[in-house]
C-alpha cells in the first residue's frame, strides 16, 4: 500500500491502487481486471500496466515516454506498440466498448465509444 501524497515515479501524478472508466478497471498489486464488476482475464503482465496508465489519466493520453519508463532498458523501440497491439486485440476478444488511438509522435489515447 502506498501512503497518502505519494507520486507516481512514471507521470508524476498521485499514485493510486485503481484506475477504472466506463464499467473497466484496472486494480494493481496484484494486478486485476474488472469489466462492469465482473473479473475477466487480463492481458499480458505489461499491457496490463499500460492499460492502468491509460484508465487513470484524466484525458485518457499518455505519452509515449511515460510507457517506455515501464519498459526499463530491456526493450527495443517497437515493444510499446505490440503490447499496445496486444491490449487491442485484447479489448476487441471481449466487445468493450473502447478503442486506443495512436497519437503520432506522442503516445496513445484510450477512448470510450458509444455502443
Amino acid at each position: 500500500m502506498t501512503g497518502e501524497g505519494a507520486t507516481c515515479p512514471y507521470c508524476q501524478e498521485p499514485r493510486r491502487e485503481r484506475a477504472e472508466r466506463g464499467g473497466l478497471m484496472v486494480v494493481s498489486e496484484p494486478w486485476r481486471v474488472f469489466w462492469q464488476g465482473k473479473e475477466v482475464r487480463r492481458p499480458s503482465p505489461m499491457a496490463t500496466r499500460f492499460l492502468f496508465l491509460l484508465l487513470r489519466s484524466a484525458t485518457g493520453q499518455v505519452p509515449l515516454s511515460s510507457m517506455e519508463l515501464f519498459l526499463r532498458d530491456s526493450s527495443s523501440g517497437k515493444t510499446v506498440s505490440v503490447h499496445i497491439n496486444q491490449l487491442r486485440q485484447w479489448m476487441e476478444a471481449r466487445e468493450l466498448p473502447f478503442i486506443i488511438q495512436s497519437l503520432h509522435g506522442w503516445g496513445y489515447q484510450l477512448q470510450q465509444i458509444a455502443s
